[in-house]
């Protein structure tokens, strides 16, 4: 009896302090071979730190500040983002920094074979087809503009040529997006993207670009990994919509608002592509046959495939 009340007074309670060291298990993820497990320990304070072990428990990596990590589909890398040091970026902030000029996100790549790691910077995002191995495309964040030195010779009083202007990378005009296959390490650089969606099960994806000088006109472009090629599937000013593709990838549906007036209701088409076509053909509009007269594609509704491919599912709505 003495000795459970002496056990009792020793006891401590947990503080706010506690807390902020207390790790808890977050996101663990199985590989497909079930060979690999991957998981974070997040505190209640802090930067995470992402833990890679075998099925065997033995341990094959810590990686500080990793977030949003997917095992790839033949088991053999493990893709996350590396977080700036919370830290420094409460530093930063402390004395106002502008967001653009806050420290970005890394892209990295932990080879479980090799048990190397590779880092790509000032990444924003990146999407991994589900089922299927070998590719990674991330979108990159804007560059910092470079600062060019003053050159004391030049005399200030004569007129400076002109600058020709060059498009922004912005969330109106899109980001570079980066195709890279894992095995080769070879790249491709597709520019101003706005959206994209990759095949579940294959290496190819539509996207949309905001287009490039002259080179490049707007519109919704099918990639073909293979041999690093864009086929424009609409090629055309407007606004684009709910980019989606059969589990496949050998067929493609997106919405599209060619209108140029400034017309309040918007009229989407719902536009259809398969393999051997030239371009994405209108197959839904208002006034389609088996929509009702009032009755428009909605913009906000998700288009899908059917697990098979053989039906595209798309969302309408009266006209208001």
């Amino acid at each position: 009896m003495l000795t459970s009340i002496i056990l009792q007074a020793q006891k401590t309670p947990l503080d706010h302090d506690d807390f902020d060291i207390w790790n808890r298990i977050s996101s663990t993820k199985v590989s497909p071979d079930g060979k690999i497990i991957v998981y974070h320990l997040v505190p209640g304070k802090g930067d995470q730190i992402m833990k890679i072990v075998g099925s065997d428990g033995k341990e094959l990596a810590t990686i500080p500040r990793a977030e949003n990590s997917t095992i790839t589909w033949d088991s053999k890398y493990v893709v996350f983002t590396i977080k700036p040091a919370m830290d420094s970026v409460r530093a930063l902030k402390r004395i106002k920094t502008k967001d653009d000029k806050l420290p970005k996100d890394s892209l990295g790549i932990f080879n479980i074979a090799t048990k190397t790691l590779e880092k790509y910077a000032n990444v924003k995002s990146y999407k991994l087809p589900k089922e299927w191995p070998g590719m990674l495309a991330y979108q990159l964040e804007p560059a910092l503009p470079k600062k060019e030195p003053k050159d004391s010779t030049k005399n200030d009083d004569k007129p400076k040529p002109k600058k020709k202007k060059e498009k922004k990378v912005s969330k109106d005009n899109g980001f570079h997006l980066v195709v890279l296959d894992l095995n080769s390490k070879e790249k491709d650089t597709l520019f101003y993207v706005t959206d994209f969606e990759l095949a579940k099960r294959g290496a190819n994806f539509i996207y949309h670009t905001s287009g490039k000088d002259s080179t490049i006109n707007e519109g919704v472009y099918y990639y073909e990994k293979s041999n690093k090629s864009s086929r424009a599937l609409c090629r055309a000013k407007g606004k684009y919509a709910q980019l989606a593709l059969s589990e496949d990838g050998l067929q493609a549906a997106f919405l599209a608002d060619l209108d140029t007036t400034k017309s309040l209701i918007r009229d989407y088409q719902m536009r259809y592509w398969s393999q051997g076509k030239d371009s994405a053909l209108v197959v839904a509009k208002k006034g389609t046959a088996g929509l009702p007269s009032d009755w428009i594609v909605n913009k906000y509704g998700k288009v899908e495939f059917s697990r098979k491919g053989t039906r595209v599912f798309f969302n309408s709505s009266i006209e208001l």
